[in-house]
């Protein structure tokens, strides 16, 4: 009983951690914010029952006005977070981080003649990771904090790190061979995905390739997220957070739409992580499991998808 509760507190802890974003800050840290916020999304009392008590809502439920654009969310993401969840956090946390760096082992290895560029490297584990295979890391971030951390924790010849926002940075075309792109596009509106996918295909060479993480909203995660926003004291994610909900045929249509070329569209981190609160052995294991089952059901979507080398376009 005592570690069936510690799963339950330490699940909780795991998802009521904030999640990096398309401009890697919330409203409070963020330097580039624009001169007027964009319109509030406020909904009618008389309008279906909200997405945070309905669970069956929060599968494919769009913004309500996608519009506007999205700035940030209504928390506050401090500049050291990914790295302190990743060497402190609880097992379960610590596990999820991990298996974001092995991502790049399983599948999206960088060649140390590579020019990567990581999109809201938060406090900058991911792009380190990167730039130990040798490869030429970008990384941008909007919260002057984390990439305030990211520059003096991890100073390094091959990663530099910099402040700012994707449609903000004067990037040349075909100047990447990879992009990254890690549990951004959920906090952003689909019209705002779509420019970032558009942009993105314009920045990397022919044949370049990127990778995008987001929340499986067809699976397990809905209900994680529902039960959380319903019970657990902290930020909600749902509208709040997360205001697009990606499901794996979603995803497939952003990437294709903006001209990629999809070559891995799978799910991961489903059982192993909430199984390491109970044994971290055990739960690599199941882990390496998972790797070759593709559940449906899984929490998070992995995305690995091509541009198109001059010819095909």
């Amino acid at each position: 009983m005592r570690q069936l509760s510690q799963l339950l507190v330490e699940t909780l802890k795991l998802i009521r951690e904030p999640r990096r974003h398309l401009y890697g800050a919330s409203r409070a840290h963020s330097t580039l914010r624009p001169p007027s916020p964009p319109p509030s999304r406020k909904r009618s009392r008389s309008s279906s029952p909200s997405p945070r008590n309905d669970y069956n809502a929060l599968v494919d439920v769009p913004p309500a006005d996608p519009s506007p654009r999205r700035y940030g969310d209504d928390i506050a993401i401090p500049g050291d977070y990914q790295h302190r969840a990743l060497l402190e956090g609880p097992s379960i946390q610590r596990f999820w981080h991990q298996s974001k760096l092995e991502l790049l082992d399983w599948l999206f290895t960088p060649e140390p003649t590579d020019v990567v560029l990581d999109i809201g490297c938060g406090s900058g584990v991911f792009a380190n990771q990167l730039a130990s295979y040798g490869a030429d890391v970008l990384a941008i971030d909007g919260n002057a904090d984390a990439v305030a951390y990211a520059s003096e924790t991890f100073a390094r010849d091959r990663l530099e790190v910099r402040l700012g926002l994707l449609d903000e940075l004067d990037l040349p075309e075909s100047s990447f061979d990879r992009a990254t792109c890690l549990e951004v596009v959920e906090h952003v509106y689909p019209e705002q995905v779509r420019a970032l996918f558009a942009q993105l295909r314009r920045i990397l060479r022919p044949g370049g390739s990127l990778l995008v993480t987001t929340p499986n909203y067809r699976g397990v995660w809905p209900l994680v997220e529902w039960a959380s926003d319903r019970f657990a004291r902290a930020a909600k994610m749902d509208a709040d957070q997360h205001v697009t909900h990606f499901h794996r045929s979603m995803l497939r249509d952003f990437l294709t739409d903006a001209g990629f070329e999809i070559q891995t569209l799978r799910t991961y981190c489903t059982f192993s992580p909430f199984v390491s609160a109970l044994s971290w052995p055990a739960a690599r294991r199941l882990d390496l499991i998972e790797r070759r089952i593709d559940w449906p059901f899984g929490n998070l979507l992995v995305a690995v998808a091509r541009n198109p080398s001059q010819e095909a376009r």
